[in-house]
């Protein structure tokens, strides 16, 4: 369902068609993305139609590109691929496809300028990837001590957040690449969910 953020209402009837859970939903402008263990579904946000067919790869995680006309999916079997999602196509066809993972991507986050993309996984690792060149960047994998559940880039491009089910967040140089671990006031569960504004970190 789509809701007001000011007044609470519902904007939009539900979105139906998925037959698995669904985990996750993306907004961008006006079309939404979803996916579950089957399929990934991209809808027209204000009428909940299906803008095309739905794409056929098994996705656990979702990330619009900056300008909205690009999908990037972290799939089940540690694929990252890149849809094309403008309303020109019909087909949402696969642009490019990332692989370094070795097992389920539960996050994705892309950096405001669209240059780069952090990726978190069950093998218990955060990378980056140059979007131009499909390249990782840095190290093997950042390591955590569990499989990483969230992964967030600051506005201004310098910061990494991750977290995961090793309880700990860490922040990340994006230039030195070192990380900073954030374990003595957080819950002692996993971590589901990170945002990060600037120096702030929700």
């Amino acid at each position: 369902m789509v809701w007001s953020t000011t007044t609470g209402e519902r904007l939009a009837a539900p979105f139906i068609g998925h037959t698995y859970t669904v985990y996750c939903v993306q907004l961008s402008l006006d079309k939404i993305a979803s996916c579950d263990y089957r399929d990934l579904r991209i809808w027209h946000s204000h009428i909940g139609e299906l803008l095309i067919p739905p794409i056929q790869v098994k996705a656990r995680s979702l990330a619009w590109t900056p300008n909205g006309q690009q999908l990037i999916a972290g799939c089940f079997d540690g694929s990252i691929k890149l849809f094309d999602a403008s309303t020109a196509t019909t087909t949402g066809s696969l642009i490019a496809e990332w692989k370094g993972h070795t097992n389920v991507i539960y996050s994705i986050a892309v950096s405001r300028n669209g240059k780069f993309l952090a990726s978190g996984s069950d093998d218990n690792t955060v990378r980056l990837w140059d979007t131009a060149t499909q390249q990782q960047i840095g190290p093997n994998g950042l390591q955590h001590d569990g499989y990483v559940t969230s992964v967030a880039i600051s506005p201004d491009g310098c910061h990494l957040a991750s977290g995961g089910s090793d309880e700990k967040v860490r922040i990340w140089s994006l230039q030195h690449i070192f990380a900073k671990s954030l374990d003595g006031n957080t819950p002692k569960n996993a971590v589901r969910s990170i945002c990060l504004q600037y120096t702030k970190l929700y």
